[in-house]
């Protein structure tokens, strides 16, 4: 229910907390008895109106490993404000994933 407080401070906070559990469920929202998740999950914040709430899901949904929300971030490295390339490229820092080496690697070969 944290996830859907509507102060984005609360959302900060669940969404940092989720990503410290490191548990997967908190992708899409634990799974209840019928198999159906029983609240969202990280994946829904990706669409909030708050700029602040969509990133810090997106750096954690990373965290967790998942595989859209990774290439999302890649992706926001071309975006045409450098400010927005130099915090998707901190992000892919602080993910600390031996995948992102490579990239980072081509990508400071490239990049000015």
């Amino acid at each position: 229910p944290l996830l859907e407080d509507p102060q984005p401070q609360v959302q900060l906070a669940a969404i940092a907390a989720l990503a410290a559990t490191g548990h997967p469920a908190a992708i899409d929202g634990w799974p209840g008895a019928d198999g159906q998740a029983t609240g969202p999950g990280l994946r829904k914040l990706l669409t909030s109106r708050d700029g602040e709430v969509r990133w810090a899901a997106l750096e954690a949904l990373v965290q967790l490993r998942d595989e859209a929300a990774t290439a999302e971030l890649w992706r926001a490295t071309e975006d045409a404000t450098t400010s927005v390339q130099r915090r998707a490229l901190q992000a892919i820092g602080r993910s600390r994933q031996p995948r992102f080496v490579e990239p980072l690697i081509r990508f400071g070969w490239t990049e000015t």
